[in-house]
């Protein structure tokens, strides 16, 4: 080893300076990483705390509001635009289509959230996402594409949106679409499959009116 040190001095200095600096470059790549997602992320809360404020406030106002959700989705919008490829900007793209249909542009928001879905299949909001296109394609009148969309929801579990949520909701769809019959199959099945919870007492009482409705026909 001494003697190829001897005989190669050069070489292993070149070596060595190669090795540093590609250490080093690869150290600060990291750093700057690191760095950007934590900007990311601080962006993201901001922008989250600006949604839930406007929401509260829509709420306690009784109405829509604009002016919250219009800041809200400029800084999603900006998460998105500055760091395209962080986690952080696939939860602004879901927030963001939430935002526009608050703000009345639901064209923007159908085309927004198809995206989503296509880009992002098995994200944590993909199956609300999924519920936000199908109510959009309900209020369009694509009577077949919210029903195929709403089946996708009920047959999906996620922390983001369990099933028993989905498949209340596919159950109302199918009332207003005039499958009452179909509509108490999965008023049913909750019951069966989800005792002792919220969606078992609302999928009974669901039942039960469709049930009564029936009778007095």
């Amino acid at each position: 080893m001494v003697l190829y040190l001897e005989e190669n001095s050069k070489r292993v200095l070149v070596y060595a300076l190669v090795g540093g600096v590609l250490l080093a470059a690869g150290i600060g790549t990291g750093n700057y990483l690191r760095r950007r997602s934590r900007q990311a992320s601080s962006l993201l809360g901001a922008a989250l705390t600006q949604y839930r404020n406007a929401d509260q406030d829509s709420f306690s106002a009784g109405g829509p509001g604009s002016g919250g959700f219009s800041s809200a989705l400029d800084r999603f919008q900006e998460i998105i635009n500055h760091h395209p490829r962080s986690g952080s900007a696939r939860i602004a793209s879901f927030y963001s289509g939430l935002c526009m249909v608050r703000l009345g542009r639901r064209d923007e928001a159908y085309e927004l959230f198809e995206r989503f879905l296509d880009r992002n299949p098995g994200a944590y909001h993909a199956s609300q996402a999924r519920l936000a296109l199908a109510r959009l394609a309900e209020e369009r009148g694509e009577r077949d594409r919210a029903l195929e969309l709403y089946r996708e929801v009920a047959d999906q579990d996620s922390p983001g949106l369990t099933q028993p949520e989905g498949l209340l909701e596919l159950g109302r769809y199918l009332e207003l679409i005039g499958q009452p019959e179909q509509a108490v199959r999965i008023y049913d099945r909750i019951q069966k499959e989800f005792p002792g919870t919220e969606f078992f007492s609302l999928a009974l009482q669901r039942s039960s009116n469709l049930g009564e409705e029936t009778t007095i026909q």
